[in-house]
């Protein structure tokens, strides 16, 4: 509309009604074809009121019949006037879509993928009794959080807060201030543009305003021609500033005949300040300056609030947090340098102040009547134009009055030239501005620290809570996850693993047994695990490429963290997350092979030791004893089995297999008759030595009870990390010491064992539930679960990084472990099995087996006579 009377559609006068402006438009004048667009306006409203007063009516007769047929009217709320949506039938599916459903479902759609990842749509089949449906029919948004499909979970950590409503999540504590620290540095970003484009802006007035002595002098050096006359442009950008002044103040339109009215854009004073003040003091680069300090100086009582709430949550335990927050604590203290140096106060210039004192009061008479002239020329534009002066310079006018009289009280001489006066002029106007200079470096690196600072809360929002293939955030719930693939694995492995044994076998392929090399046996069985994991490995690759498998897996995963059996604990949101876990535990289990094979061969390089120690006693006569500090000589040992081992096998003769016939022509055979011994035919340190590979080759095999055991304590570390919340490392430590005794409980069997053979005259064993057999798979128990434990801690990337203290511990550990392996345990283990080689400690079915092997490779020619191999170098 056009008139003298604002018009409706303009944003600051929205919150006045058409009537009012029309009754503007009557008190102004305005014409008789302004007055007719007018009463049109008028015949359209009242159209509208006449649709909506109809509408209602036709709503009000809907819950009459409603109520006639039993249907009750909806509750109003206390202290709420009466609406249409409280009016309608059901308010819980009153339609919010506003005859827009389509867009909405573009929208919503669009809303759910900027929330939960790309391909998240609205899921009618979510929530409980049609919660999800129902809100899609009647366009209720708010029901996003339960009804997006969460295909890759939660983008953003207020997401995810909203999702965790009342949580006591750590992250979500945090997010609010977070969240608060965002908004100041996108505030901070803005006020520091809008500085820097003021500051440009104020440069360029700078030079345009130069100064007139300055001119004066160069134009008198160069072509000796006047200073250039500037009053006219001075006063010409004075008049400009009070009619700039004029048009944007509020604006009174008073009348006899009716109240006066004042349409001033209040609304939107109230949502932005700064939007109300006029140009001047306020919108200067003074001001804005003292705003942007100001508003630093809040974000550092933010960035202070952040840390004492992030001390007081104790995030420590939570290493994604922890380092996201403690980065953008460290980005915040770079502000402290910068925000005092952007703005700076410009001193008054000596020469200027000079001037000053040289001015004589002609001058000052000549600049008096200068500002009359502008004050005069300002006051005929106000009144030719109508304005009303703004109530905040009213109180300058009477001033510049004051000055005026004044000056005509104390002007005596107008007979100086005009050049003087112009000079005072432009060099008075200049200096009553207010100089503030404006720090380009320091605006550049607020600006630079604003995206650094972005970064830094991207990553909070982003690195923290689980989504994506960042699915988990705690240890245990890794631990979870792993404890339900791992057996699954285990058997895997094991059953490959037999498998390739037999088929080595079968084929003649392998034999680790007493004709190959002491070491043979124990890198059969790495190349055996090895191949095990690989044929893992590609299986699963297959399974991942060719086949929807893990997309199915992963389904029946997403069911059961929706039932809410686990809690708030996270699973993969992916089939692609659950196989880069699978991968992870391979690889896992593979360096748990390495870990084990390095322990194997350490106690099997004392076991060649040792042997070589024998067959060096045997072709002397002379020898220490089996372990360091025994008493007994190697002739001595040997003096006792040979004696022992006759009357002990005739005592057990019940539970022996073989008849007495057999049992007799074994002991010919090796030259045991009569508690003598055939020094031709017998060989103390070949038998031991053959107890010594006997339980290397049962260290190395795997065995079935290794894979029970460790399936059982993997389901108890996935029931610790489900109701306690126990990762897998805390059971580590307990491991360990519960290795170190079973490792000192061997050493004093040993010690007894021997003290009973040697010292004691019984046939009956004193322990007889341990063997050989029983000691070596106990022993690869023990180590499985400790090369596993330390594999997947050693060998983890995520170890490394968020607990790089826990690695150094387990690596340490780790070594802590071979080096007592290697010192202590290997001799234990010697002792021991050379313990449970000797009467009455060995089973007797077990001995005589031993003797008939001897038997075998006296008859074959591999004995003394024929130099056997067992007693060369490298056996």
């Amino acid at each position: 509309l056009e008139g003298p009377f604002p018009s409706t559609l303009d944003p600051a006068n929205a919150a006045h009604p058409p009537l009012i402006s029309l009754q503007q438009g009557l008190l102004h004048g305005g014409s008789p074809t302004r007055m007719k667009s007018s009463f049109v306006l008028l015949a359209l409203l009242s159209l509208k009121l006449l649709a909506a007063s109809e509408a209602s009516r036709s709503r009000l007769r809907s819950i009459h019949i409603a109520a006639e047929r039993g249907v009750p009217e909806p509750a109003v709320l206390p202290g709420v006037s009466r609406s249409s949506e409280q009016l309608d039938l059901h308010s819980a599916r009153t339609d919010h879509c506003g005859g827009k459903h389509y867009t909405w479902i573009f929208e919503i759609n669009q809303k759910c993928a900027a929330s939960f990842g790309a391909g998240s749509r609205w899921d009618i089949h979510r929530g409980h009794e049609g919660y999800c449906k129902d809100g899609h029919r009647t366009c209720m948004s708010h029901r996003y959080i339960e009804c997006c499909s969460q295909k890759e979970g939660p983008k953003k950590l207020g997401t995810y807060c909203e999702i965790q409503a009342n949580s006591a999540d750590p992250a979500c504590k945090l997010w609010p201030k977070v969240n608060g620290v965002k908004k100041d540095v996108s505030e901070v970003k803005q006020k520091v543009i809008d500085l820097a484009e003021s500051d440009a802006v104020q440069d360029l007035q700078d030079t345009e305003d130069e100064d007139p002595e300055d001119a004066e002098d160069s134009e008198d050096t160069e072509a000796g021609g006047d200073a250039p006359d500037t009053t006219s442009a001075e006063v010409t950008s004075a008049s400009s500033t009070s009619s700039a002044f004029t048009t944007t103040a509020p604006m009174a339109v008073s009348s006899s005949s009716g109240p006066m009215l004042a349409p001033a854009p209040a609304a939107a004073a109230a949502e932005d300040p700064e939007a109300a003040l006029p140009p001047g003091p306020a919108n200067s680069p003074e001001a804005k300056c003292a705003a942007l300090k100001a508003l630093l100086r809040r974000f550092k009582d933010e960035i202070k609030s952040l840390q004492e709430s992030s001390e007081k949550e104790e995030i420590g335990n939570d290493p994604d947090l922890s380092r996201q927050i403690e980065s953008l604590l460290a980005e915040g203290e770079r502000l402290r340098s910068s925000s005092e140096k952007i703005c700076t106060q410009a001193e008054p210039a000596e020469d200027d102040e000079a001037d000053d004192e040289e001015e004589d009061d002609d001058g000052n008479d000549d600049e008096k009547d200068s500002d009359e002239d502008v004050a005069e020329d300002s006051k005929e534009d106000k009144e030719d134009t109508g304005a009303v002066e703004p109530p905040g310079l009213q109180p300058q006018a009477s001033e510049s009055a004051k000055d005026k009289d004044a000056g005509d009280a104390d002007s005596s001489d107008d007979d100086e030239d005009d050049s003087p006066k112009e000079k005072k002029v432009t060099h008075k106007i200049v200096k009553s501005r207010e100089v503030v200079v404006v720090n380009q470096e320091e605006v550049h690196n607020l600006i630079r620290w604003t995206s650094g600072m972005n970064s830094a809360i991207r990553n909070v929002e982003t690195k923290v809570h689980p989504h994506g293939l960042k699915w988990w955030r705690y240890r245990y719930e890794y631990t979870l996850v792993e404890s339900v693939v791992l057996p699954a694995f285990l058997i895997f492995v094991f059953l490959t693993q037999l498998f390739l044994q037999w088929l080595g076998n079968y084929l003649k392929a392998l034999n680790p047994g007493l004709h190959g090399g002491r070491y043979r046996s124990i890198f059969y069985y790495f190349v055996l695990h090895a191949a095990g994991i690989s044929l893992l490995q590609a299986f699963g690759t297959w399974l991942y490429s060719a086949t929807p498998f893990f997309h199915y897996f992963n389904t029946a995963g997403r069911m059961v963290h929706d039932s809410g059996w686990i809690g708030n604990m996270s699973l993969p949101y992916a089939g692609r997350s659950w196989y880069l876990v699978f991968q992870e535990i391979i690889f896992h289990l593979l360096g748990a092979i390495i870990l084990y094979s390095l322990f194997v061969a350490t106690m099997i390089r004392q076991y060649a030791k040792q042997a070589h120690q024998f067959m060096k006693s045997e072709r002397t006569g002379q020898g220490e004893g089996l372990v360091a500090g025994q008493a007994m000589s190697y002739d001595q040992w040997e003096g006792h089995f040979v004696k022992r081992a006759e009357s002990y096998l005739a005592a057990r003769s019940a539970d022996l297999t073989a008849s007495a016939d057999e049992v007799k022509e074994i002991l010919r055979g090796v030259g045991l008759v009569g508690g003598r011994r055939d020094a031709e035919k017998f060989n103390f340190g070949e038998y031991l030595n053959m107890i010594l590979v006997q339980s290397s080759d049962e260290l190395a095999c795997p065995r079935f009870i290794t894979v029970i055991v460790m399936i059982i304590l993997d389901i108890h570390v996935g029931i610790q990390a489900v109701f306690w919340r126990k990762p897998f490392v805390f059971h580590l430590p307990l491991l360990f010491l519960v290795s170190m005794g079973v490792f000192l409980a061997f050493y004093f069997i040993a010690m007894y064992l021997n003290h009973v053979s040697l010292r004691e005259k019984t046939e009956k064993a004193p322990l007889p539930w341990v063997t050989t057999e029983r000691v070596s798979t106990l022993m690869q128990i023990i180590l499985y679960c400790l090369c596993y434990s330390f594999s997947r801690l050693l060998f983890s990337s995520y170890v490394w990084i968020d607990y790089p203290m826990t690695a150094i511990l387990a690596l340490i550990g780790f070594l802590i472990t071979y080096l007592i392996i290697w010192v202590v345990i290997s001799h234990i283990m010697v002792l021991l099995m050379c313990a449970l080689s000797t009467p009455p400690n060995i089973q007797p079915n077990m001995l005589l087996q031993h003797l008939k092997t001897q038997k075998d490779l006296l008859a074959d020619g591999q004995g003394r006579e024929g130099k056997p191999t067992r007693t060369g170098r490298g056996s």
